[in-house]
Order: structure tokens, then sequence, then C-alpha cells
């Protein structure tokens, strides 16, 4: 249940960052099962709705007014200077090469859109909770914390304009 809210908490503060609305154009990179843009779909119906993601079981996805690819982060089959916003949550830590995936979503985003991130601290306590989630045979791998990723998104020119920790005080942060 913990590790749940934090998640739900993460999905809607990205969804609060992001300030959508009707004219809103929205992909979810890496959008696994769609919970985000389901998230989306329950308070705007008329923004346009994209999801990507490597696996190809997205093509199952049922959402209204919602249109899947099966893509990789670093090649986007997508138009340039097309999307408002790009939610890039918790997927770029996996990327080796997150430079290229990050040149890819500056490219996709109109001028003056919105790259929303959240990642993976890695700090002691992050690691600690991991562990305890997937064993130490079942940890998956990361190239990469919010930290770095944040960095690498500086230099191709984006800038921070919002940022929030969780779960917040007392917890130590497991996400940015």
């Amino acid at each position: 249940p913990f590790v749940k809210n934090i998640f739900l908490k993460r999905i809607q503060t990205a969804i609060n960052f992001a300030e959508i609305n009707d004219r809103s154009i929205i992909l979810d990179l890496g959008c696994d099962t769609g919970l985000l843009l389901r998230t989306i779909r329950k308070f705007n119906s008329q923004c346009e709705c994209w999801g990507i993601d490597l696996e190809p079981k997205i093509m199952t996805l049922k959402i209204p007014n919602c249109t899947f690819k099966v893509g990789d982060a670093r090649s986007l089959p997508l138009p340039d200077s097309y999307f408002t916003s790009v939610f890039v949550l918790d997927i770029l830590e996996h990327i080796q090469d997150a430079e290229v995936a990050i040149k890819e979503i500056q490219r996709v985003l109109v001028p003056n859109g919105h790259a929303i991130l959240s990642g993976p601290t890695e700090s002691w306590f992050y690691r600690l909770c991991r562990f305890i989630e997937f064993g130490k045979e079942k940890v998956p791998w990361h190239f990469h914390t919010i930290h770095s990723i944040k960095e690498k998104f500086i230099t191709e020119g984006f800038k921070e304009v919002k940022s929030q920790s969780l779960p917040g005080t007392p917890i130590p942060t497991l996400f940015i």
C-alpha cells in the first residue's frame, strides 16, 4: 500500500505540473498499462493523448481517444514539434544512452512545451526499499538517477520549472 500510494501520488503530481487543458496534446513515453492516460481521461476527455512503449502489448489498451504506438524512446516514430507535454515517468533511468532519448523528447515537443519527469533518487533508502520489493536477484537495473537525468535535460536546453520530492518528510526522498 505504501509503494502504491507513492506511485499514485507521482502520477497526480505529474498531471498537476502539466496544466492540461482541452487543447493539450499529451505523450506518455513508456506508457506500460496506460494508468497515466486513464487518469488524465478521468478529468479531461478532450485533450489528445498518445502512448508509446517498447512492449507490443500496449496495442491492446482500450482508452478512449488515445493513440498507441510501439517504439523506442531513442527513435520516436512521431512528428516533430507536435506534443505540448511529454510525460517521462520512471523510464530514462533504464536507458543507458538517455541523452539520445532526451533529444527525441525535445524534437517532438512544441516550442515551450513541457517534459514532465519522474525518477528514482537511488538514495540508500531507495535501494533498501527496492531490495525489499524485488530481492537481490531481481533488482531492476538503473543507469541513472533522477538527478543525473535532470542535468542531462538542462544540458539540452531545458529549464526546471517545478520540482517535488516524494514521498516527503519525514520519510527520505525516494523519487523526484
